[in-house]
């Protein structure tokens, strides 16, 4: 694979953990950090991945969760 060649295939999906939709997006440290909004009103959910696409944790957070701040 070079820099200017595109996967052809999805690293992972979110569709076994019942994703509405990825609201917030990070990759820091090898992991893949998704925030899920859910229903807009409800307690969201985090799920970090490998960077090989394997779901590593998942968390319940606040409502909507927007971003992911590393300190």
């Amino acid at each position: 694979v070079t820099a200017s060649t595109l996967p052809t295939e999805a690293l992972f999906s979110t569709t076994d953990q019942g994703v509405y939709g990825v609201y917030s997006f990070a990759v820091k440290d090898s992991k893949i950090y998704v925030g899920d909004a859910v229903d807009y009103s409800s307690n969201g959910k985090v799920y970090i991945y490998s960077l090989t696409g394997t779901l590593k944790k998942s968390y319940t957070v606040g409502v909507i969760p927007t971003g992911f701040y590393f300190n």
